[in-house]
């Protein structure tokens, strides 16, 4: 459970850092934050269901899958910043993972 807490902490801190660049100016650096926020959550619902009695196996592994699928189209969707040429592929993908998450 402290585990938990630690990673929740670790990314509300690394969430607020985030924003804060974020506003300052779009960077690489912004992107690398989100993702890492992004990373700890999901480590977080990993140790949530991991530590469960069992009884949400199926509804845990949506969730976990889902939120992976969260990262995935973040970072698809970060990359037409770093390649601004190849803008609407990169947002195109980026739609698609998030709709195969929301499914």
């Amino acid at each position: 459970m402290r585990i938990c807490v630690l990673l929740t902490f670790l990314g509300a801190v690394l969430l607020a850092w985030f924003v804060y660049e974020k506003i300052k100016k779009y960077s690489v650096k912004a992107a690398i934050l989100k993702s890492l926020v992004s990373v700890l959550f999901i480590s977080v619902a990993l140790f949530g269901w991991h530590s469960g009695e069992g009884s949400g196996e199926l509804f845990g592994l949506l969730f976990v899958l889902g939120l992976v699928f969260g990262l995935l189209g973040d970072v698809w969707l970060d990359l037409k910043y770093v390649f601004p040429e190849e803008n609407t592929l990169f947002t195109y993908a980026g739609f698609c993972v998030f709709g195969v998450g929301h499914i």
